[in-house]
């Protein structure tokens, strides 16, 4: 079975290319057009704030020569920091969401919400409440957008994983391991976006 359309992009989405593994999709607005402005949240000033002390604990811990947090974690397994305590991140600091703005008739579509879409969101959930609302900003302009989805996970594999839940394709489409998402300008260059 090739990887389905997305639920929430069927609207809006077509299909360009496929294999076992990969769709790639092109946006097209259902009046026609295909150039969108691409936004991306951002955090506001009061979000930054919150985040600040756990930016902080932990530039103090790559200060030590320990780029990640996985490296962060075994410089604490080995006793030096025995009293160090991460500050807990904010949950929206995770957020990742594109949404398109139509340049003919302004409608917009959500392209992706790490609350939802992938296999995280759609299966696990995130601890952001669906209610909350972030800031977007615009990143492109008048721009054709490509997405690329990839997922090794075979329908069999799906259900097993996901405990015996109900199979369906709505879900199924949703649960892509990786997305690609790129702005392609008028010399049909492509810009990442995510």
């Amino acid at each position: 079975m090739s990887l389905p359309i997305p639920y929430h992009l069927r609207g809006i989405a077509e299909e360009t290319a496929c294999t076992k593994d990969t769709l790639t999709l092109q946006l097209r607005c259902p009046c026609g057009c295909t150039l969108f402005c691409i936004f991306q949240n951002t955090l506001t000033d009061a979000e930054q704030a919150q985040l600040q002390p756990y930016q902080d604990a932990l530039a103090a811990i790559t200060s030590c020569g320990y780029p990640d947090f996985a490296g962060m974690a075994d410089y604490m397994k080995t006793g030096y920091l025995r009293d160090f305590h991460l500050p807990e991140k904010p949950a929206f600091a995770d957020l990742k969401r594109i949404t398109v703005q139509c340049t003919a008739c302004d409608a917009a579509s959500v392209i992706f919400d790490s609350r939802y879409h992938g296999y995280d969101g759609a299966v696990c959930g995130t601890e952001i409440p669906p209610n909350y609302e972030p800031q977007m900003q615009q990143i492109r302009s008048a721009s054709a957008v490509r997405i690329q989805l990839g997922c090794t996970v075979t329908p069999a594999e799906f259900i097993e994983i996901t405990d015996g839940m109900p199979f369906t394709e709505a879900l199924f489409s949703e649960c892509f391991t990786q997305i690609d998402i790129a702005a392609c300008d008028r010399d049909g260059v492509l810009h990442p976006v995510l």
